[in-house]
C-alpha cells in the first residue's frame, strides 16, 4: 500500500507551524491526502519544508526541517490570522551531484537517478531554502530561481507530497478552554469601513429603512435553501423571502440565491481555502456582492459526506466570522433533521447542531432542529417530523414555512431601531494590516444612537486601526468591537492617464478608437489572454491587461447608450454561478508610486435585477477593495449610467494588481472598465 502523508496541526502561533504525522492507521482521514506515487516505506521520508498561503494571498516559504516524522516537527513559517493552507512537501535523503549554470542544475551523480526524478517538485542543497523544480529534461533540472553557482551537492528530493491542512489560528486574546460563543451584537458590535476618494466611511449597525430600502440578501448553501422539498420555488424558504422582500420594497429587493444542491460547507469556504471550494457560491463571492445581508444555510451535507461535527462548525464559523469582520450581518440556519441518516449520523447531527449554536451569536441563529423534528422517536433522534416531511431528506412545504418564519422573525428583529445612547471610536497608527496596537486613542464620540454611519476624511499615508465601543440605556458600555484596518495614502484629484476597456465580442462593431477593445469569440477569453492597453490619446499606457481566471462566455444584449459608448455597452464578457472559478483578471505595469481608480460597468438586456458583478481588486495593501452592480434597474430595463469606482488602489511593488469577478444571481454581466492613473501630491 502507498504511503499518504497525513498530518494533524499541533499548534500554529505567530512564526511557526507544529505538526506531527498520524498516518498509520488513518489511511482514509479527511485531514490531508498525499500523492498515490509516495513511497511504501515512511521511514524513507527525512525531511520536510511547507508553505503558508492565506486565503487569495502569496505563498510563503518555510526552511526545510528534519526529523522522526512521528514526533513533531515545527517549521518556522508565519501563520498569519484568517483561513490559510500549509502545503507540505515530504522529502527522502538522496546525496547527489551536479553542475549549476544559473537556474539550471545537470546532474552528474553516478547513481542512476532517472526514476528518482519522478514527480520531484523541488530540492534541497546543504542548508539553504528548498529550491523549487520548474521542469526535468533529460537529467537537466529547471528551478524558479537561480543557485550560487559554487554549490555542487545536494541532501534531498522533495517529491510531490502536497498536503493541505485548513487551519485559522486563534486571535490573541484571553485565554481560552474551549470554542467561545461569538459574542451577541447587543454586547459587541461589528464595524465595518468602506473607502472613497479621500474619505472613509465606518458603519457598526443597522437601521430598518436598510430593510425597506432596496436590500440585497445573497445566500449561500445547499439544496434546502436552492427549493428542494417544497412542491414549488415559491413555497420555499428562498421563495417566501424573496415575495417578502419584494412587498416591502417593490421592485428593488434582491435575494440572489446562490445556494445548490448536494454542497457541504467545504464548498462555501474562502477563496483557495479547499480544493471542494466553488467560488461562485461562498463566502468570498457574498462578501464582495456587498450585501444588506448574508445567509448561510447548509443543514446535513457535512454529515452525510463524512466531516466531523467539529469541522461542520469550525467551518461555519470560518464563513460567519468573515462576515462579521466586514461588518455584514450574516444569518446562519441550524443543520436540520434527516429520517434518511443512520441513528449515528443523526447523532453526528445533533452534535453539530449543538456545537454550531454554541458559537453564533443568538441574533443571527435560526434554530430549526428543535422544531423541524420527530420528537416522538425514541432512536433516531433526529427524524423530520412526518407533518414536514418531504422526502426523508427535505422539508415539504410546511417545513419551509416554519424555517422561514423562524429567519423572518431574526431579520426583522435585528434592523430595527439601535438601543443605544451613544458611541466611542477608537483608533491607533500601527505599522501595517492586521496590527493589534498596543494603546488606542479617542478618535470620535457620537452622541446620537440612531447615527449607525458615519464619514471621515483620510489622515495621512499610514495605516489605522479603528475599532467601536457603544453605551447603553443604563450607561454601561459593550465590549470593544474587533478591529478593522485602514490604509490612508491621500488621493490627488488630477488624473495623469486614462485607459478604456471595452469587453466585447469579435462578430460586434468595434468601440470608438480611444477603448481597447478586448475582444473575444461568444466562447470568451482564453486562459492568460493578453491585450496591451492604449491610452485614451493613443499612446502606450505601459499596461498590460492578462486573463488569469476564464470567465464562462462572452455575448451580445447590452443597453444602445449610456454612461460609455454605445458600441462599448452592447455586448460584455458574462459569468455563471455554475462555474466553479471565480474570474480574474490581472494589470501589469502599472506605476507602483501612484494610486489608481477603478471604475466599472455591468448591463444587459431581457434579464431580472437578481444578476450581480461583483468585484474585488487586490493591490500591494494586502486589503480589498470590492463593490457590485447589477446588470438591470428593473426587470428587462438595462443598466445605462450606474458606474460603480473603486478609489485609492494602492499596486504592488511589481506594478500589478488582480480583480476578481464573482457572480451573485444566476449570471453577471462586465461591458467596461476605466483605470484612471492619479498623479501624486
Amino acid at each position: 500500500m502507498s504511503f499518504y502523508p497525513l498530518v494533524q496541526p499541533v499548534h500554529t502561533a505567530g512564526n511557526v507551524f507544529s505538526f506531527k504525522d498520524i498516518t498509520p492507521p488513518y489511511p482514509d482521514s479527511p485531514i490531508g491526502w498525499g500523492a498515490p506515487n509516495a513511497p511504501a516505506d515512511a521511514t524513507a521520508i527525512t525531511a520536510v519544508w511547507g508553505e503558508v498561503q492565506p486565503a487569495g494571498g502569496i505563498s510563503v516559504q518555510s526552511t526545510a526541517a528534519t526529523g522522526s516524522l512521528s514526533d513533531i516537527v515545527v517549521l518556522n513559517v508565519p501563520v498569519p490570522e484568517g483561513v490559510n493552507i500549509v502545503h507540505l512537501y515530504y522529502g527522502e535523503f538522496i546525496p547527489f551531484n551536479f553542475n549549476v549554470s544559473d537556474d539550471r542544475l545537470t546532474l552528474t551523480s553516478s547513481d542512476d537517478l532517472t526514476n528518482l526524478l519522478d514527480a520531484v517538485s523541488a530540492l534541497s542543497v546543504t542548508d539553504i531554502f528548498p529550491a523549487k523544480i520548474e521542469s526535468i529534461t533529460e537529467g537537466v533540472i529547471t528551478l524558479s530561481t537561480p543557485l550560487d553557482s559554487i554549490l555542487t551537492t545536494g541532501t534531498h528530493l522533495f517529491r510531490h507530497f502536497d498536503v493541505q491542512v485548513n487551519i485559522t489560528p486563534v486571535v490573541k486574546t484571553a485565554k481560552r478552554v474551549a470554542v467561545q460563543r461569538i459574542l451577541p451584537v447587543a454586547e459587541q458590535l461589528a464595524l465595518g469601513a468602506k473607502t472613497s476618494g479621500n474619505g472613509f466611511n465606518l458603519k457598526w449597525t443597522v437601521l430598518p429603512a436598510e430593510l425597506t430600502t432596496a436590500p440585497k440578501f445573497v445566500a449561500i448553501g445547499s439544496s434546502t435553501f436552492a427549493g428542494s422539498g417544497a412542491s414549488v420555488y415559491a413555497n420555499s424558504v428562498a421563495g417566501k423571502l424573496a415575495a417578502q422582500l419584494n412587498t416591502i420594497s417593490p421592485g428593488t429587493a434582491v435575494l440572489c440565491n446562490n445556494a445548490a444542491s448536494l454542497q457541504d460547507t467545504r464548498y462555501a469556504l474562502p477563496n483557495g481555502a479547499d480544493p471542494l471550494t466553488k467560488e461562485n457560491r461562498n463566502i468570498s463571492m457574498a462578501m464582495a456582492a456587498n450585501p444588506t445581508a448574508i445567509i448561510i444555510a447548509f443543514p446535513t451535507n457535512d454529515i452525510g459526506n463524512g466531516l466531523t461535527p467539529a469541522q461542520f462548525r469550525d467551518n461555519i464559523q470560518t464563513m460567519y466570522s468573515l462576515a462579521r469582520q466586514r461588518g455584514i450581518p450574516t444569518f446562519v440556519i441550524s443543520p436540520q433533521p434527516r429520517t434518511g441518516y443512520n441513528v449515528s449520523q443523526q447523532n453526528d447531527l445533533l452534535t453539530a447542531a449543538a456545537l454550531i449554536k454554541d458559537i453564533i451569536p443568538v441574533e443571527f441563529y435560526a434554530d430549526v432542529m428543535e422544531p423541524l423534528r420527530d420528537t416522538t422517536s425514541t432512536t433516531k433522534l433526529a427524524d423530520l417530523n412526518p407533518l414536514y416531511n418531504a422526502d426523508n431528506i427535505h422539508p415539504n412545504d410546511a417545513g419551509h414555512t416554519v424555517i422561514y418564519n423562524i429567519l423572518w422573525n431574526l431579520i426583522v428583529n435585528y434592523f430595527t431601531n439601535p438601543v443605544y445612547t451613544a458611541y466611542t471610536i477608537e483608533s491607533a497608527t500601527v505599522s501595517g494590516n492586521g496590527v493589534i496596537p498596543y494603546t488606542w486613542n479617542s478618535f470620535d464620540t457620537i452622541t446620537s444612537g440612531s447615527t449607525v454611519n458615519k464619514n471621515y476624511s483620510r489622515i495621512d499615508g499610514d495605516w489605522h486601526a479603528y475599532r467601536i465601543t457603544a453605551t447603553k440605556p443604563d450607561n454601561s458600555t459593550t465590549t470593544p468591537s474587533d478591529p478593522i484596518w485602514i490604509y490612508q495614502p491621500i488621493l490627488s484629484s488630477a488624473v495623469e492617464q486614462t485607459v478604456q476597456i471595452d469587453f466585447g465580442l469579435t462578430t460586434t462593431t468595434t468601440p470608438p478608437a480611444d477603448w481597447n477593445n478586448f475582444a473575444t469569440s461568444s466562447s470568451g477569453p482564453t486562459l492568460n489572454q493578453t491585450l496591451t492597453l492604449t491610452d485614451n490619446l493613443g499612446a502606450s499606457s505601459g499596461i498590460t491587461a492578462t486573463v488569469t481566471k476564464t470567465f464562462t462566455a462572452a455575448g451580445a444584449g447590452g443597453a444602445n447608450s449610456g454612461a460609455y459608448p454605445k458600441y462599448v455597452m452592447q455586448d460584455n464578457w458574462y459569468m455563471s454561478s455554475t462555474q466553479v472559478l471565480r474570474a480574474q483578471l490581472q494589470l501589469s505595469g502599472l506605476l507602483p508610486a501612484n494610486l489608481y481608480n477603478i471604475e466599472f460597468l455591468s448591463s444587459r438586456d431581457t434579464t431580472t435585477i437578481d444578476r450581480i458583478m461583483c468585484l474585488t481588486v487586490n493591490d500591494g495593501t494586502a486589503v480589498d477593495k470590492r463593490d457590485s452592480m447589477a446588470c438591470a434597474i428593473a426587470p428587462d430595463t438595462p443598466n445605462q449610467f450606474g458606474i460603480r469606482t473603486l478609489q485609492g488602489i494602492v499596486p504592488t511593488s511589481a506594478g500589478d494588481i488582480t480583480i476578481d469577478i464573482h457572480c451573485a444571481g444566476t449570471l453577471s454581466y462586465i461591458n467596461g472598465m476605466v483605470i484612471r492613473r492619479m498623479s501624486n501630491i
